[in-house]
């Protein structure tokens, strides 16, 4: 069996012309619910250090049930709620940083919606169904192409 390390030659890129950065997670279940709190830490690191402004976005439409309190990130008192809501209001207010929830399922146009001026947008997929994954993919397929379009265009 071969360890692929080729992560350990990555570098952390944050273009600076970009005064923002968006990170949008999608997925607030058993996955999501653990990585948001590090992914809070990860926004204010960013913030603190190169002073742009950092927000995050959870999406999920998913409610809290008394099945998931044991295997997923959630409180006995968020039964019931939202998962990007409950999670969205909790780190919210533990960090400091604006957290955004919306309470649908995701697609391609919220990120449209969400997209500011000078923002770098950094989609976390964390979702447990093909459906959701397709979405994601497309919206990259998308962002992509419009993106080689835009190179295409500048060098005629």
């Amino acid at each position: 069996m071969t360890i692929d390390l080729s992560f350990a030659n990555s570098v952390p890129i944050i273009p600076a012309q970009n005064t923002q950065i968006q990170f949008v997670l999608v997925g607030a279940g058993g996955t999501g619910s653990c990585i948001i709190r590090e992914l809070c830490k990860v926004a204010c690191q960013i913030q603190s250090v190169t002073k742009k402004q950092v927000s995050v976005c959870i999406v999920d439409f998913d409610t809290v049930e008394e099945r998931n309190i044991p295997r997923q990130i959630f409180l006995p008192e968020e039964i019931g709620m939202n998962k990007a809501a409950a999670l969205a209001i909790r780190y919210s207010s533990a960090f400091g940083i604006s957290i955004k929830a919306i309470e649908k399922p995701f697609d391609c146009q919220m990120v449209d919606k969400l997209k500011q001026w000078n923002t770098l947008t950094v989609i976390i997929g964390c979702v447990d169904n093909t459906a959701a994954r397709a979405e994601i993919e497309h919206c990259l397929e998308y962002k992509s192409s419009g993106l080689r379009s835009m190179a295409l265009s500048k060098e005629l």
